[in-house]
């Protein structure tokens, strides 16, 4: 398959929360991708000392990062959008965070991080077949 057709076989399965998103709906949100990456789930971890905050692991190809959230609706093998360190997300600039012990180097999206609205307050789902590490303004180019 050719790369133009891969890029766009991937571009109409982009879903969240398993409502679909269009490429179009991340039109004039490029600024907001290109530090923005697929990433899978590779482990969850409760973090005691902190109610309701897990330690996540996510695979983002080339390299693996640690980020902690309170989100419940994770699990392993999920893929998802991962903020990468220097990214902006609603006018945030993602750093390494200390939270309860734990540093935090990115941080998993939703869709209104990636500016396309307040579609659901859960991250962004994609489908399994997406490349771990593949930035999300190459799905929407």
């Amino acid at each position: 398959m050719s790369q133009d057709k891969k890029a766009s076989s991937q571009k109409q399965s982009i879903k969240t929360d398993c409502t679909p998103l269009e490429p179009s709906d991340l039109s004039g949100s490029e600024k907001h991708l290109n530090r923005v990456v697929v990433g899978e789930i590779i482990s969850i971890d409760t973090i005691l000392q902190s109610s309701g905050l897990k330690d996540i692991t996510v695979d983002c190809g080339d390299h693996s990062y640690k980020t902690v959230t309170k989100i419940d609706d994770l699990h392993v093998g999920m893929k998802t959008a991962f903020a990468l360190l220097g990214a902006t997300l609603n006018n945030n600039y993602v750093q390494i965070q200390e939270i309860s012990g734990v540093e935090s180097h990115g941080r998993l999206c939703t869709a209104q991080d990636l500016g396309i609205g307040n579609r659901s307050e859960s991250v962004v789902r994609f489908p399994p077949h997406l490349k771990n590490g593949l930035r999300l303004e190459e799905l929407v180019g």
